[in-house]
């Protein structure tokens, strides 16, 4: 019994032991709960003062978002402006240096105009000197123009004049083209007459009669010596004076006489305008064309 009670006094205190410690702990977990407690209560807070901080930092940041955008409108705006202000800025420029442009072509207008004036006023003094003198020349023109009127009468008669002369030197002309022709029809006429008269001779030469020979002779030089003249004669007529081997083909209208184109030309060329024949002088104009026909 006395050891029932040792031991139970024992695990008495054994146990009182395992309470008092149990106690520590729980008074030590009280102690720890209490903390924990107080630490939820600070966090617990700390989390509604971090609500209550990120509604107002929310806020903040609506307000600075709608801030922002209000910003970035006037921004735009005024970059929208600023675009205005340089394109307005640019034209005010482009006008400027327009009206410069007017100035300066104005300032040379006016001094053209001046210069043109001035100029103006010496050709109008000019002018006043020349009508004058035009004035006075007209009083000349007036009388030139009787004088050349009293001229252009003569000349209008010396044209019916060398129209009858052309006439004539038409007529001439036919009586020449018919002169020639009458020659050659002679010239053939004789060149045959003058055949036959050859083939006589040779005939009488192969009968060896020696006073007839000099008969024929004779009268073969005779109608040799009229071919030639005869000849010569149309040659004359019908070829150039000057160029012996070209024949006539121009006439001069001052004087009527005719010549090669060749030799007019040549003295055209060389400014010797005057009539090889009769030394009358002669334009271009005067020099026409003749077709001698036959």
């Amino acid at each position: 019994y006395t050891l029932k009670i040792t031991s139970l006094n024992n695990e008495l205190s054994s146990q009182k032991e395992i309470n008092e410690a149990m106690l520590e702990e729980l008074e030590h977990n009280a102690k720890v709960v209490d903390d924990l407690a107080m630490k939820n209560t600070k966090l617990l807070q700390q989390t509604i003062d971090q609500e209550e901080i990120n509604r107002i930092l929310m806020t903040k940041n609506r307000l600075l978002r709608d801030a922002k955008d209000s910003e970035e409108a006037e921004r735009e705006a005024l970059v929208i402006r600023l675009a205005s202000s340089e394109e307005t800025r640019q034209q005010l420029e482009e006008l400027s240096r327009t009206k410069e442009t007017f100035v300066r072509a104005a300032e040379m207008q006016r001094s053209q105009h001046s210069s043109q004036l001035l100029i103006k006023e010496r050709e109008f003094i000019h002018t006043t000197e020349k009508n004058n003198k035009l004035e006075s020349e007209l009083e000349e023109l007036k009388i030139n123009f009787n004088h050349k009127k009293t001229l252009q009468s003569c000349e209008e008669s010396r044209v019916q004049v060398l129209s009858e002369e052309m006439k004539g030197l038409r007529r001439e002309r036919d009586k020449l083209e018919e002169s020639l022709d009458d020659a050659k029809r002679r010239y053939d006429k004789l060149q045959r007459k003058f055949e036959k008269e050859k083939k006589k001779v040779n005939d009488d030469g192969d009968n060896g009669g020696s006073g007839g020979g000099r008969k024929v002779d004779d009268s073969e030089i005779e109608y040799r010596e009229l071919l030639e003249f005869e000849n010569e004669e149309l040659k004359k007529q019908v070829n150039c004076p000057i160029i012996k081997e070209k024949m006539k083909n121009v006439m001069l209208m001052k004087c009527g006489h005719t010549f090669s184109r060749d030799a007019i030309d040549k003295r055209v060329s060389d400014r010797m305008r005057r009539c090889p024949a009769c030394n009358k002088a002669f334009g271009v104009d005067d020099v026409k064309a003749i077709y001698l026909t036959s």
